[in-house]
């Protein structure tokens, strides 16, 4: 299943294990109805791969491991949706400097909020740009002695 499905967490891979923990064959008709609908013209030409890869023994003991599995996953999804909103809550007095930093090309909106969470809104601790980059470790090095170039793995060429 897993060469035919890219994202076996994703909305088809779902229903299909949905299935597998029910312990219902899955039909044709099944496979139809979960591979209809936009952006999924690709699964269906591989319906016949799919049904293959679906035959086999599947066991009480592995519908419950497969169970504890599937309810852990989205257990751990809920908990960082949580933790994003308690992001977000946190960052809500920073939402001037987040879109500062997101209209530099290449910042989004999570990479501004996690330098505002690593380096803090108050510049005046660095007391130039030299010094806020070397902090964040963006400064370009020089590992050139008399000629002779350190590689990256600090030994010398």
């Amino acid at each position: 299943m897993t060469t035919d499905i890219s994202d076996i967490f994703g909305d088809t891979g779902r229903k299909l294990l949905e299935k597998i923990i029910e312990g219902k064959e899955i039909t044709d008709q099944d496979l139809i109805e979960i591979t209809s609908g936009r952006g999924k013209a690709s699964l269906r030409e591989k319906m016949p791969r799919i049904k293959e890869g679906l035959k086999g023994t599947t066991r009480e003991h592995h519908r419950k491991m497969i169970k504890l599995i599937y309810e852990h996953l989205k257990y751990l999804e809920e908990e960082q949706k949580e933790i994003e909103r308690m992001i977000d809550e946190a960052c809500e007095e920073y939402k001037t400097e987040i879109k500062l930093l997101d209209s530099i090309p290449g910042i989004d909106q999570d990479s501004a909020k996690s330098i505002i969470a690593e380096i803090g809104v108050n510049m005046k601790q660095f007391p130039t740009v030299k010094h806020l980059t070397s902090w964040a470790g963006m400064s370009p090095g020089n590992n050139e002695s008399a000629g002779v170039k350190k590689r990256k793995d600090n030994k010398w060429k």
